[in-house]
């Protein structure tokens, strides 16, 4: 059918004309009503008869199954409600749904384009039309289906804000056994190298034609300069293509005077996009959607960020959003082991479950029966313990060194203005991997501050840091984040095997 159909022609006793929408070089589209349903479509009828036009119509017509069947319903292809031939009219037709919006060639002019987060949100939905295209198979063999003909006309922004890909009228299933045609098929100014010779195309083919629509979306211009040319040919873009051709900042430059708002990453991301050889482009349309979110806003869609927590001792970490307190108290028992690894284990854990009430049920219901066990053990060591104080030998000769130390104090060492750190806690010493506390929690009354100075070297004398440098770690102490900072001061080290209780 080749002749205009003029609005209130009832096609076929079905569908009413309304308008006609547009024209392409195989076809017409038109609104039209059933008027059966009421129901508002758009009519894409063929108004060429070759061999060509046909075995594309037909293909076109069968994309959305293909992709339903492959990835399931697709909300950034067009849906196609119907196709048929009418012999006696020699007409065929496929009926889709009807659009309200722009095309970007209409939304998008040079004096108003478009934003950057507009920019990245409009191309991800391009890029999940894409992989979904490309992603066909028949049975275990990929038949992905290449659009050929990705550009601002063919992709539809609704009042909706949703990006739908029109016209799949040149698209192409590519396989082992498909043979190229060896003819040039597409819109020159988004045509990939493969295409311009002919030669087999894939998916990179759309996302080199998706490079060239970002730019497009960012300034509203076309990319090559043979578009600002009269009559520019086919043979002009090759020309253009195969030479050294500019970044998108300085096209950018040259086209306006002025400098882009986007960084250097952007013209990065543009040069992989539309590299000549299709195998060093970008692998599929949604990975060159996820670098451009990153090229134009810095960032990437990522989990949900946990709180940020503050060391006591400065150094920042993230922690997870359950965390077990810990007793830096003498005689406490120790609960840096397994059973608080398991806990913040579990709090990772709970982070995956979700929203769901279930999955939160579950995640308060064991991690209450983690915290009880936790603080049952705690009481244990209490009970456990018959004394406060922590000896590296024997508990009588811990008592014994306790009583020395009530006996005979130690007296401050002479003050040093250099390295001389007031803390209000008590001394601590290390000996290799275990640690000695004086124990002075049994006096009544609250001892002076301790001064803390470095001792001078001397030969039989090894000095070593009596505290450890702060080792990362999955959850931060509450007792401590309210401690004051650790000392870095420096206490000579006895002899192996050697108590320094026992001296005194």
């Amino acid at each position: 059918m080749e002749r205009t159909l003029e609005p209130g022609t009832v096609l076929w006793g079905h569908y009413r004309i309304e308008r006609k929408l547009g024209a392409g070089g195989m076809g017409a589209v038109y609104a039209a009503r059933n008027i059966h349903t009421m129901g508002d479509v758009a009519l894409k009828i063929l108004t060429h008869d070759s061999d060509f036009a046909v075995e594309n119509f037909q293909f076109e017509a069968t994309v959305g199954a293909r992709i339903r069947k492959a990835s399931g319903p697709n909300r950034n292809i067009v849906e196609v409600k119907d196709a048929g031939y009418r012999p006696g009219e020699k007409c065929r037709y496929i009926v889709m749904e009807l659009l309200e919006g722009q095309s970007f060639a209409e939304r998008v002019k040079p004096e108003s384009p478009l934003s950057a987060p507009e920019v990245v949100d409009f191309v991800e939905q391009i890029a999940r039309g894409l992989d979904a295209a490309h992603s066909c198979a028949e049975g275990d063999k990929p038949t992905p289906i290449v659009h050929r003909d990705i550009k601002p006309a063919n992709l539809f922004l609704t009042t909706g804000s949703v990006v739908k890909i029109l016209d799949f009228g040149l698209a192409k299933r590519v396989s082992a056994s498909v043979a190229t045609s060896g003819e040039a098929r597409g819109t020159p100014l988004y045509m990939a190298p493969e295409q311009f010779m002919g030669a087999k195309v894939c998916p990179a083919t759309d996302v080199w034609a998706l490079g060239l629509v970002t730019f497009f979306l960012l300034t509203g211009h076309e990319f090559w300069n043979s578009a600002r040319v009269t009559d520019a040919t086919t043979l002009a873009v090759w020309e253009e293509l195969q030479k050294s051709r500019a970044s998108p900042s300085a096209r950018f430059r040259e086209l306006t005077g002025s400098d882009p708002t986007w960084t250097p990453a952007f013209d990065a991301w543009f040069a992989r996009a539309t590299e000549k050889m299709a195998h060093s482009r970008f692998p599929t349309a949604g990975a060159a959607a996820a670098a451009l979110r990153k090229a134009l806003l810095g960032k990437g869609r990522e989990p949900r960020a946990m709180t940020p927590s503050v060391d006591p001792l400065g150094a920042t970490e993230t922690s997870p959003r359950l965390s077990a307190p810990v007793d830096r108290s003498v005689g406490a028992a120790k609960t840096d082991g397994p059973l608080t690894q398991s806990v913040v284990s579990f709090s990772r854990f709970t982070d995956k479950l979700g929203s769901s009430r279930v999955g939160w049920g579950l995640a308060v219901a064991v991690t209450a029966g983690l915290l009880f066990v936790l603080k049952l053990q705690t009481r244990r060591a209490d009970v456990a313990s018959p004394s406060p104080m922590i000896s590296n030998d024997s508990p009588a000769r811990g008592t014994a060194a306790q009583a020395a130390v009530e006996a005979n104090p130690p007296s401050p060492a002479p003050p040093l203005a250099s390295a001389v750190v007031e803390r209000p806690s008590p001394p601590v010493a290390q000996h290799g991997s275990r640690t000695t506390r004086a124990n002075v929690a049994l006096s009544r009354s609250e001892p002076p501050p301790v001064a803390h100075s470095v001792a001078p070297p001397t030969e039989s004398v090894e000095r070593e840091p009596s505290v450890p440098p702060p080792t990362p770690s999955a959850s931060v102490s509450l007792a401590s984040a309210s401690a004051p900072p650790a000392s870095a001061s420096v206490a000579p080290k006895t002899k192996p095997h050697e108590n320094p209780l026992d001296k005194r």
